[in-house]
């Protein structure tokens, strides 16, 4: 059976792509009136076949679409088929993007994806999304190109302008907001942080700053707020069955050596719950750098509520007692390090006035550095940085701020 998520459907397939038969590929979702619905997806047609020999056809329940209509929401009409669109690849990869609109008073949709006058085999990655898209100014990535792939060995490199790439090779989703310069030889990866509820995912935090910034940008998504939406923090965790970070790592590999970059040109930066990520990832990519600003250096120790909300969606309900006994290394940042025998290069700032993780997340982390790290080199390793604002946990640095804290981290640690 397959199964429905926010923003995505998961075939049920044991394979990564489906062949797309005669009988179609159907289900039903429930939409916003009044909203844009983007759905995308991979597809992978015979050299011998036409962007033509495949369709994706609608039915809107409590409304009827004709050849009168159906331009007006973004489709053809055949008397065939009905309202359709085809399934054309965008972007000379193999995506297929497709944006309809949704009539007021309607509710749920009917879709089918269909061959259509082939003779030779069309398949289907077996993830496939429908982006539901708010009247007015859209988010970046509700508007820009994307790629959307199933085998990661197919990434394409895009420059100078935002794409949205989706990994759809695994269980979860996998999703990277780029903006990526021909002009600069650096890479700036950032994390996400908690969220609000109401939130569509994917959630991008500070994707309207990325064109700005200097060096090429890559904001990666947590996939671990698929697991449930009561997840509203989900430090990179994926859920007990499914860990995230080694795709994510193996993603990131993929795109340095795409873009032929070296570690010692990635920075990772974030605040908070992205900074633990910052923090993490700068491990497991030795010679590059993390700029983390106020981060949780240990999960447990955050928001209790939140906590166990996580543990209870992510990990069948566990306690934090369990949690830190059974999976301690993917929880707190001093244990990686030291499970690593390793102390990675990294710029830690920290709000004074933020009590709460002065006290509990920064004072273990510097008492770690101190007094358990043997290698002498590990010692440069580390820049610290008090900084006093009245916002405490809640300041957010304005984008010049960004752009300089990139700059000298970079500096420092090069030199």
């Amino acid at each position: 059976m397959s199964l429905i998520k926010e923003n995505h459907i998961l075939l049920s397939s044991d394979e990564k792509n489906i062949l797309l038969e005669k009988k179609g590929i159907h289900f039903k979702i429930n939409v916003k009136e009044g909203y844009e619905y983007r759905f995308s997806g991979e597809i992978n047609y015979s050299e011998f076949e036409k962007d033509n020999a495949a369709l994706i056809t609608f039915t809107f329940d409590g409304f009827e679409l004709d050849m009168n209509n159906c331009q007006e929401y973004g489709l053809k009409y055949s008397n065939s088929v009905g309202a359709f669109s085809y399934l054309d690849t965008k972007y000379n990869t193999n995506t297929f993007d497709v944006t309809i609109k949704i009539p007021k008073g309607v509710n749920s949709i009917n879709v089918t994806l269909m061959p259509w006058y082939n003779n030779k085999e069309i398949h289907i990655a077996k993830m496939i999304f429908f982006q539901a898209i708010a009247p007015g100014k859209k988010r970046i990535f509700e508007s820009c190109k994307q790629m959307v792939f199933s085998d990661i060995t197919a990434l394409k490199i895009i420059y100078d302008e935002p794409v949205l790439y989706r990994y759809v090779g695994e269980q979860f989703p996998f999703e990277f907001l780029a903006h990526f310069k021909t002009d600069s030889n650096k890479l700036v990866i950032l994390g996400t942080a908690a969220i609000k509820k109401e939130i569509v995912l994917p959630a991008f935090q500070r994707h309207t700053q990325i064109a700005a910034i200097p060096e090429s940008c890559m904001i990666v998504h947590d996939p671990t707020y698929y697991v449930n939406r009561e997840i509203l923090v989900g430090w990179y965790q994926g859920d007990i069955s499914f860990p995230v970070i080694p795709t994510i790592i193996e993603l990131i590999d993929q795109f340095l050596y795409r873009m032929s970059l070296p570690n010692t040109n990635v920075l990772f930066y974030g605040g908070s719950a992205g900074g633990f990520f910052s923090l993490l990832m700068v491990a497991h990519f030795r010679d590059s750098v993390a700029f983390v600003t106020n981060p949780q250096t240990n999960l447990l120790k955050f928001n209790e509520k939140m906590v166990q909300i996580l543990l209870h969606y992510a990990y069948n309900d566990i306690t934090i007692e369990e949690a830190n006994k059974k999976y301690i290394e993917k929880m707190s940042i001093i244990e990686l390090y030291r499970t690593l025998n390793f102390f990675p290069k990294v710029w830690y700032r920290q709000n004074r006035l933020d009590f709460f993780h002065y006290k509990n997340h920064m004072l273990p982390f510097i008492e770690y550095y101190v007094r358990d790290t043997n290698d002498l080199s590990a010692h440069e390793n580390l820049i610290f940085e008090l900084y006093s604002h009245e916002k405490g946990h809640n300041a957010v640095a304005e984008l010049n701020d960004i752009i300089d804290e990139i700059r000298k981290a970079f500096l420092y640690f090069q030199a």
